[in-house]
C-alpha cells in the first residue's frame, strides 16, 4: 500500500544548489563537509510543511533566510507529493528583490518531470512559459491558509488536497508545527520545552486547563479583590507606619535639643576668642625682640669672618712656605755641589759630540727605508722568474696568438699584468684558444680615433695606455731591469744600515737631554734652598701667631652661630605658637560654620546635659543635627514609601495629618484582615469542582506519560537497560489541592483543620497570580537504569548520560509527540532533519531510523562520515561555491534482511 507523503525534494538555482534532487521515501544520509549545504537543503522542508514563514526557525534572520533561498525569480525549491488523489507537486518560488526576495506557493498534478522547468539545453524556463506547460495540469497557486488547509484537509484549500498532515482536530496543526521545528533544533530542546509540548499536544482533551478567578469568579473576585488588596496594602506598609510613628516621635524629642546647645556653643566661642586675641599679642612682641638680637649678632658674625678669611690665607702662604722648606731638607741632605757641577759640564760637552755626528748622518726614518727595499726586493723576485719562464710567459702566446697590434690595443682595457703570468693552472689557462683569439680581435675592432664603442658603453682611451709587450718577451731588456734591480737593493740596504745608526745616536742625545735638564734645575732649586735657611725661622714664629688668632676667631664664630641656632629656635616656636592660634581660630569658626541654625519652627525643650568643653558640644550638636536629619530623611522615605503603596489614600495636608491617619488605620487593620478572610474562604470553597476537573486533567496526562513509556521500552537506546518518562507532582500545591477534594462531602468541612489549610495555602497563590494553571501541578524528569543496573534522574533533558545518548532521546521523544497529533487512521509519511549524526554512535543512529519507520517519518542523516544506518546515501560536494546534486551523488545501500518495505 503506497504511504501519503512527499516523495522527491528538488531545488533549482536555490542557495548554493543550481540543482539538487533526493528522495523522501526512504531514511537518506547527506554526507559532506560542514557548510557544504546540507542543513539548508533539508531545511526547506519548512516551506512545505510551515505555512507562516514567522514559524519557521533558519540558521539566519528571515529577511536573510529569503535572500538566500530566493536570489531572483528563478529560484525555485519543489516538492513531490504522494496524496489520497495521487500524485502532486507543490512549488515555491522567489519573487526577486523588487519584492524584497519574498515567495509564492503554487501547485500543480501530476509528477515532477525537469522538462517543465528546464528547456533542452538545460537552461531555466521564463516564469510565464512554465505556467503553460503546467496549465493542463491543475495548476493553482497557494496562500498561507489555504497551505494549512491542503495540508490537514480542513479549511478552504484552493481545491489543492495534500492530506500530508491528517491531525486528530482543527487545532492540532498549531501544535504540530511548533513539534515539527523542533526537529530541526534539537540542540536547543529543553526539558521546560519537553512539558509545554507535552501540554499542548494533549491539550484539546482537558477539562479544566485553568482555574481563572477573573473570569470564572468575576463578581465575588472583585469583592474580595478589593478588600484584599486594601488588607495586602496596610499589611504591607504596617511595619513602614509603625516606623514611621516611631521615627516622627524621636526626630521632634532631637529637634528640641538642638536650640538650647546652639546658644551654648556660641558664648563658648567668645570666649576662647578672646584667650587667642592676647596669646597673639604677647607672641607679637618676643618675635620684635629676636629681631634685634639677630640682626647684632649677624653683624659681628661678618667681621669676624672677614678677619678669619685674612688669616687663613696669611696662614696658606706660610704653611706652604714651610713645607716646602722642610721637603728640600730631606732632598738636598746628601746633596754635593761640586760633584753635580762637574756632571752637569761633562753631560753637556757629550751632547755637543753627539749633535756634531748627527749633523752627518742619513735623516730619512728607518721605517719608510725598510718598505721601500721590501718592494725592491720583490719586484727583483719577479722579474728574475719572468726571466727564467719567459717562453711560456702568457705575452708571449698571445702575441703569437692574436698579434702585437691587437694584443697591445685589447690590453689598453684589461689589466696589463695578465701579460707576466706562466701558462698554466697556477697562472693563466686558454681553455678555448679560437675563441680567446676572436675576442681580444672584437675589442681591438671596437676601438678607433682613441675612443671604444661597444653599443653599452663609449670609453674614451686617452688616460689609457697600451703595455710595453718587450717588458714581458725581450730576455736582454728583463736581464737589464733585473741589473738595475740589485743595485737598488744594495743601495737601499746600505742606506738602511746608516737609518739605523742615526737613530741610535739621535736616542741617546736626547736621553742625554733630559738628564742634563734634570740636573740644572736641581742645582738651582739647591741654591734657593740655601737662600731661605735662614728665612725659615722667622716663618715659623708668624705661623704660630697667626694660629693663635685664627683659633680665637674660630671660637667666635661658633659661639655666634649657636647663637643664631638658639634664635630660629625660638623664632620657630614663637611661629608654631602663633600659627597654633590661628589655626584654632580658624578651627573653632569652620566648626561654627559647620552648623546648621536650628529651624525656627523646632521649640526648645527637654533636659539635655550640656557638657563642659566647646569641642564636646560642638561634636553633640553634629551628632544631634545628623541623627534628625537621618530621621527626619528615613521618615519621609517611609511616609513616601507608604503613599506609593496605599496610592495616597492615607495623605493628610500636612506631615502631622498624614501621620494621624495612618495611625488611624493601622489600629482598623485587624478588623478587615478577619474579614477579608472570611471572604476568601466562601472563594476557595466555589472552587472545589474546578480543583477536581484538574486533577483529573492531571491523571489524564500521567497516563499519557504512560504511553509514551511503553513506546520508549520498545526502542534500544546506547546501551540503557530502561528509559523511562516520570510526572512529578508539584508537591507544594497538588497535595493542598487533593485535601480540598477529599472533604468535599463533610458536614464539618467548615470546620476541618486540613481543609482550612488548604483553602490557605491555595488562596495563598490566587492572591499571588489570580489563577492556577494546569502546567503548573507538575514537572517532568527523565529516569534512566544503566547496564549495571543503576537507577539515575535527570530533571534536565540537555545531558542525559552522553551528547548521542540526549539526542536519540530527543528525536524519538519529538517523533512520539508528533504521532500523538496525526489521525492514527490515516497512514503518512513525514520526513525530518538530524543533523547531529555524527554525535551518534550506529546503535543510535539505527535505533532512531527503525522507530522512525514504525513511527511513520522518513529521516534525513547529515554529518560530514558517512554511516549505513540509512538506505540512500547522498555525497555532497562543493565545486567552487556551487552544487549540483543528482542521481550521480547517490549510493543505494541494499539489505538482505528487511523487516519493512519502502513506496517506490
Amino acid at each position: 500500500m503506497s504511504v501519503v507523503g512527499p516523495t522527491r525534494l528538488i531545488i533549482l538555482k536555490s542557495g548554493k544548489y543550481d540543482y539538487g534532487e533526493v528522495e523522501l521515501v526512504r531514511p537518506l544520509h547527506l554526507v559532506g563537509p560542514n557548510n557544504v549545504g546540507k542543513t539548508s537543503l533539508i531545511a526547506a522542508l519548512q516551506f512545505l510543511y510551515i505555512d507562516d514563514q514567522r514559524h519557521m526557525h533558519f540558521s539566519r534572520e528571515m529577511d536573510e533566510t529569503r535572500r538566500y533561498y530566493f536570489p531572483d525569480p528563478n529560484s525555485y525549491i519543489l516538492f513531490e507529493c504522494l496524496t489520497p488523489t495521487g500524485y502532486r507537486v507543490v512549488g515555491v518560488q522567489g519573487l526577486g528583490p523588487l519584492k524584497r526576495y519574498e515567495f509564492r506557493r503554487f501547485s500543480y498534478q501530476g509528477r515532477f518531470d525537469i522538462a517543465d522547468f528546464l528547456d533542452e539545453a538545460g537552461k531555466l524556463r521564463q516564469e510565464d512559459e512554465i505556467r503553460e506547460l503546467l496549465a493542463d495540469r491543475d495548476y493553482r497557486k497557494l496562500e498561507p491558509n489555504q497551505l494549512k488547509a491542503a495540508l490537514t484537509g480542513s479549511g478552504e484549500n484552493n481545491g489543492v488536497h495534500l492530506g500530508l498532515v491528517p491531525t486528530r482536530d482543527s487545532d492540532a496543526y498549531r501544535r504540530f508545527r511548533r513539534v515539527f521545528s523542533n526537529l530541526l533544533r534539537l540542540a536547543h530542546l529543553s526539558q521546560e520545552d519537553l512539558k509545554w509540548f507535552l501540554y499542548e499536544i494533549y491539550e484539546s482533551e482537558f477539562k479544566q486547563k485553568s482555574i481563572d478567578l477573573e473570569s470564572g469568579y468575576s463578581s465575588q473576585f472583585e469583592k474580595v479583590k478589593r478588600l484584599a488588596d486594601e488588607v495586602r496594602g496596610l499589611q504591607a506598609v504596617a511595619d513602614d507606619i509603625r516606623r514611621a510613628l516611631r521615627l516622627a516621635a524621636e526626630r521632634d524629642e532631637v529637634r528640641g535639643n538642638l536650640p538650647l546647645l546652639y546658644t551654648a556653643i556660641g558664648r563658648a566661642w567668645g570666649e576662647i576668642r578672646a584667650e587667642l586675641v592676647e596669646l597673639r599679642e604677647k607672641l607679637n612682641q618676643q618675635m620684635e625682640q629676636l629681631a634685634d638680637r639677630e640682626s647684632q649678632a649677624r653683624e659681628e658674625h661678618r667681621e669676624t669672618e672677614q678677619t678669619m678669611r685674612s688669616l687663613d690665607q696669611q696662614l696658606g702662604t706660610l704653611k706652604r712656605d714651610l713645607n716646602n722648606h722642610e721637603q728640600e731638607k730631606t732632598e738636598f741632605k746628601d746633596y754635593l755641589a761640586d760633584i753635580e757641577d762637574a756632571k752637569i759640564a761633562n753631560l753637556k760637552t757629550q751632547i755637543e759630540e753627539l749633535g756634531y755626528l748627527l749633523k752627518n748622518a742619513v735623516q730619512e726614518p728607518v721605517a719608510r727605508v725598510a718598505a721601500r727595499m721590501a718592494t725592491h726586493e720583490k719586484e727583483l723576485t719577479a722579474q728574475r722568474a719572468l726571466l727564467e719562464g719567459i717562453t711560456r710567459t702568457a705575452a708571449t702566446r698571445l702575441k703569437g696568438l692574436c698579434g702585437e697590434a691587437d694584443l697591445k690595443q685589447a690590453f689598453r682595457l684589461l689589466n696589463h699584468k695578465v701579460l707576466g703570468l706562466r701558462l698554466g693552472a697556477d697562472g693563466l689557462q686558454i681553455d678555448d684558444e679560437i675563441g680567446l683569439q676572436a675576442r681580444i680581435r672584437a675589442i681591438s675592432e671596437r676601438m678607433s680615433d682613441g675612443v671604444y664603442r661597444d653599443g653599452a658603453v663609449t670609453l674614451s682611451l686617452d688616460a689609457l695606455d697600451p703595455p710595453h709587450l718587450e717588458e714581458y718577451t725581450d730576455p736582454a731588456l728583463i736581464a737589464e731591469k733585473i741589473k738595475v734591480l740589485e743595485e737598488t737593493v744594495a743601495r737601499d740596504k746600505k742606506t738602511l744600515q746608516a737609518a739605523e745608526e742615526a737613530e741610535k745616536l739621535s736616542s741617546q742625545k736626547k736621553a742625554l737631554e733630559q738628564e742634563y735638564e734634570e740636573l740644572t734645575e736641581k742645582r738651582r732649586r739647591f741654591s734657593v734652598f740655601r737662600e731661605n735657611l735662614a728665612k725659615a725661622r722667622e716663618w715659623q714664629k708668624e705661623h704660630d701667631q697667626l694660629e693663635k688668632k685664627s683659633s680665637l676667631c674660630s671660637e667666635r664664630l661658633g659661639q655666634l652661630r649657636e647663637m643664631q641656632r638658639e634664635i630660629d629656635r625660638d623664632r620657630i616656636g614663637i611661629k608654631g605658637r602663633l600659627t597654633q592660634s590661628v589655626t584654632r581660630e580658624e578651627k573653632y569658626l569652620e566648626d561654627i560654620r559647620s552648623l546648621q541654625r536650628p529651624d525656627q519652627s523646632w521649640a526648645q525643650g527637654g533636659a539635655l546635659q550640656l557638657p563642659a568643653s566647646f569641642e564636646e558640644m560642638h561634636a553633640l550638636y553634629l551628632e544631634l543635627h545628623a541623627r534628625q536629619k537621618a530621621l527626619d530623611t528615613e521618615l519621609g522615605n517611609r511616609l513616601l514609601v507608604i503613599d506609593s503603596r496605599t496610592y495616597g489614600r492615607s495623605r493628610g495636608d500636612s506631615e502631622a495629618e498624614t501621620l494621624r491617619i495612618l495611625g488611624e488605620e493601622l489600629d482598623a487593620l485587624a478588623q478587615k484582615e478577619e474579614a477579608a478572610e472570611k471572604l476568601w474562604s466562601g472563594l476557595a470553597a466555589g472552587l472545589q469542582s474546578s480543583i477536581k476537573n484538574m486533577l483529573g486533567d492531571l491523571d489524564r496526562l500521567r497516563g499519557k506519560v504512560e504511553d509514551l513509556n511503553r513506546q520508549l521500552a520498545k526502542v534500544s537506546v546506547s546501551n540503557l537497560q530502561r528509559l523511562r518518562l516520570e510526572l512529578d507532582e508539584n508537591d507544594q500545591l497538588v497535595p493542598w489541592l487533593k485535601k480540598v477534594i477529599r472533604q468535599e462531602d463533610s458536614p464539618l468541612f467548615a470546620s476541618t483543620q486540613d481543609t482550612s489549610e488548604a483553602y490557605g495555602c491555595i488562596g495563598e497563590f490566587l492572591r499571588k497570580s489570580g489563577r492556577i494553571e494546569l502546567r503548573q501541578l507538575f514537572e517532568l524528569k527523565f529516569v534512566v537504569t544503566t547496564a549495571d543496573g543503576k537507577e539515575r534522574e535527570y530533571p534536565k533533558l540537555e545531558s542525559i548520560e552522553s551528547n548521542g545518548t540526549t539526542i536519540t532521546i530527543k528525536v524519538l521523544i519529538n517523533l512520539m509527540l508528533l504521532r500523538g497529533l496525526l489521525d492514527n487512521r490515516k497512514e503518512v509519511s513525514i520526513p525530518y532533519y538530524l543533523d547531529e549524526a555524527s554525535s551518534l554512535d550506529q546503535d543510535n543512529a539505527s535505533a532512531i531510523v527503525q522507530q522512525s519507520r514504525r513511527l511513520g517519518f522518513t529521516p534525513v542523516l547529515a554529518s560530514p562520515e558517512a554511516m549505513d544506518a540509512a538506505d540512500n546515501l547522498y555525497f555532497l560536494k562543493d565545486n567552487g561555491g556551487r552544487l549540483i546534486l543528482d542521481s550521480c551523488a547517490l549510493v543505494r545501500i541494499h539489505r538482505e534482511e528487511s523487516d519493512e518495505t519502502w513506496p517506490d
